[in-house]
């Protein structure tokens, strides 16, 4: 942790001579401190995993598959784990196996890896400002009301 208060003491005495060193190093540890740092600290952590898996999948799957759009596969693929997702509800891994499959059309079909969690973020939000009418029953679907 001390290297990144140096580096920051680094910038901060970079931009200021007229500031002490061990100012700007105080300085660093204060900023570095702010409770909006570290969210975003926070958020990095769990961007830069799902960035890397994303990466590490898409390099996969071009090996594996090749470089096309493959959309009616990916599609075709998607309907028969959802299928198996019916079979069998309780089996979190037939769930991931629909994510993987839609991350895979995902970026292929011109999505970024490095912002996928903006996107999403920005997708929730806008899902909470939609209305919703309580579901008549668990088996249809619920979808917003249009128009509001």
């Amino acid at each position: 942790m001390k290297d990144i208060y140096n580096k920051v003491a680094d910038i901060i005495y970079e931009r200021d001579k007229d500031i002490a060193y061990e100012d700007a190093y105080e300085i660093g540890i204060d900023i570095l401190k702010l409770p909006e740092l570290k969210a975003i600290q926070v958020e990095a952590k769990v961007i830069c995993p799902l960035t890397k898996y994303l990466e590490r999948q898409k390099e996969w799957s071009i090996k594996t598959f090749g470089n096309g759009k493959r959309t009616l596969g990916i599609i075709r693929h998607i309907e028969k784990e959802l299928k198996e997702v019916e079979e069998k509800p309780n089996d979190l891994t037939e769930w991931i196996d629909v994510i993987i499959l839609a991350l895979d059309g995902y970026w292929r079909h011109g999505g970024n890896t490095e912002i996928i969690m903006n996107i999403l973020q920005a997708k929730q939000d806008n899902n909470f400002t939609r209305v919703y009418p309580f579901p008549k029953s668990e088996d249809e679907p619920s979808e917003h009301i249009r128009g509001t």
